[in-house]
């Protein structure tokens, strides 16, 4: 019994530690040629996904947000990139056509953590009432 409740328990622990991660999306930021919204929104350690006039697409953490362009480190993503993890990239404003920002939520993972404590509470105290006679 008591091998069962550690066995869940360190998996709801499993699930609960992934969830804190879980809550980050993209969100869009307008490109101009100039740069000044990018200058605006980006930030050096911010991870970004760029696509340029070619049709190439970055996915980067943000080293530099310069006056002309910006300056990255090729990231593994869930896509599929042409860029070797850790490559430099520099790509001027004037190639960007498309540029996303990864953003955390604090709300969505508040929840979702809150909601994953109260499943391994209630995990862990039972579930809940039985009926006579139920053997565990």
């Amino acid at each position: 019994m008591l091998l069962a409740t550690r066995k869940t328990l360190t998996i709801c622990l499993a699930v609960l530690i992934s969830l804190l991660t879980a809550c980050s999306t993209m969100h869009p930021v307008a490109s101009d040629a100039a740069g000044d919204s990018i200058r605006r929104e980006i930030k050096p350690g911010d991870t970004v996904r760029v696509v340029t006039k070619g049709g190439a697409s970055h996915s980067l953490q943000v080293l530099v947000v310069g006056a002309t362009s910006l300056v990255g480190s090729a990231v593994r993503t869930w896509e599929r990139s042409a860029d070797a993890v850790g490559l430099r990239v520099d790509v001027p404003y004037s190639d960007i056509t498309k540029l996303d920002v990864r953003r955390k939520s604090g709300l969505k993972t508040a929840g979702l953590v809150g909601a994953a404590v109260l499943v391994v509470v209630g995990i862990a105290t039972g579930g809940g009432s039985h009926s006579v006679g139920y053997n565990r």
